[in-house]
């Protein structure tokens, strides 16, 4: 087994039931073919959030190691391609990055697990600080969650705040931005987007309502 290391993030256990992760005993367990059904590819998470990987010939049941190395080739490659691109999913999808350590973010992403069983996907290896939550039916987003400068919102401020993006009706989007609470959105289409800070100046119990009017529009068309 090989240990991996995802600097900056910790691990969402709720997340691993959804991503495909079975308990057993005190470890989380992800198993799935590779290269067309040739190689077994294993996930363990343990309860401290250690990751190891190992990847099985299934022919001969011996360990795969190569995709490890430097080596070359197009086998290597390959192997190595849908290892690190299931392994970098696992991420998107199961960990939470380290400047997310905000709680109003936490209750909104439990809330999103628990109705509609969604959790923060980092979709940027860049901005480890920003992610989306999308329906699964659509795969459409229903919230951008990012840190951004104070000043990028139109505040004289040079320190940083968490900020969600929401979706909403053009009429609803412009009755509800005030420049204080409501802003409007950040790197969004402002006639249908709009953006709260995540710092105490929205309640929890104001933003979840708006999580779902945003959940309810990101439908297929």
């Amino acid at each position: 087994m090989a240990k991996v290391t995802f600097d900056g993030s910790r691990v969402n256990f709720k997340a691993l039931g959804v991503f495909g992760f079975v308990k057993k005993d005190n470890f989380y367990i992800y198993t799935t073919d590779i290269l067309d059904g040739q190689f077994e590819m294993s996930v363990k998470i343990g309860q401290d959030g250690g990751l190891d990987t190992g990847v099985t010939d299934k022919l001969s049941g011996d360990e795969y190691v190569l995709h490890l190395t430097e080596s070359e080739g197009a086998f290597v490659g390959a192997v190595r391609e849908e290892y690190e691109s299931i392994l970098n999913d696992i991420r998107k999808k199961c960990y939470i990055g380290g400047n997310f350590d905000n709680t109003l973010v936490k209750k909104i992403e439990e809330y999103a697990m628990s109705k509609y069983g969604d959790c923060l996907e980092f979709l940027w290896e860049k901005s480890p600080d920003s992610a989306v939550l999308r329906r699964k039916d659509s795969g459409k987003w229903y919230a951008v969650i990012m840190t951004v400068g104070m000043d990028k919102l139109g505040f004289n401020s040079s320190g940083k705040v968490c900020v969600i993006d929401l979706h909403a009706l053009p009429n609803r989007v412009s009755g509800v931005v005030d420049g204080v609470k409501f802003l409007p959105g950040y790197h969004m289409n402002k006639k249908s987007w709009y953006t709260i800070r995540l710092d105490g100046s929205v309640g929890i119990e104001e933003i979840l309502p708006l999580i779902d009017e945003s959940y309810a529009l990101a439908v297929k068309k």
